[in-house]
């Protein structure tokens, strides 16, 4: 037979609490470790990018593979040219002076033979002197599948980027 041990009322609750606490504690630690070693590294964003949503479009709205309806430009924006009735040019007001980075995108990898976004070719106009001026235009790589990076100073305060072809895009201010 098993000695009579006497039991304080509520000492099981308090121990499962302490448990509790103590695994939630752990589990967050985990957590912070994971994030500050893997968190932004695999979508190349750093703490000090922005990105600079577009803020105006020729069209209100997109479509996407599946036909939902996305905005043109603002947070959640159809980050594309020449697809889903995207049209071919979006404004971006920027900081002038200060670096942006202008990521583009190709889709047309051998996983994905239907996807067509892939010809990164364009022209960034920059609006100063009371009228849009270009300044660049990018003969990217064509059929292409990846990422493709190029660095602008604005001079303006907005800038637009006008597709000759379709890809996709987003833009960040480099601090």
């Amino acid at each position: 037979m098993e000695p009579n041990i006497p039991i304080s009322p509520g000492s099981g609750i308090k121990k499962n609490r302490m448990y509790n606490l103590i695994l939630i504690g752990a589990t967050l630690f985990a957590l912070l470790i994971f994030f500050n070693t893997f968190g932004t590294e695999d979508i190349n964003i750093s703490e000090t990018e922005i990105e600079i949503y577009p803020s105006e479009a020729p069209v209100d709205y997109c479509f996407d593979s599946a036909r939902n309806e996305l905005p043109s430009t603002g947070e959640g924006y159809a980050n594309w040219f020449f697809y889903g009735s995207c049209g071919g040019w979006k404004i971006y007001d920027v900081t002038p002076e200060v670096e942006l980075e202008l990521r583009a995108h190709g889709d047309e990898c051998q996983t994905c033979p239907s996807c067509t976004l892939g010809d990164i070719n364009y022209h960034i106009y920059d609006y100063f002197d009371g009228q849009w001026n270009e300044m660049e235009f990018i003969d990217g790589p064509d059929n292409y599948c990846g990422n493709y990076i190029v660095n602008y100073n604005p001079v303006g305060n907005r800038i637009k980027i006008v597709a000759d072809s379709g890809f996709y895009m987003r833009i960040y201010q480099v601090n």
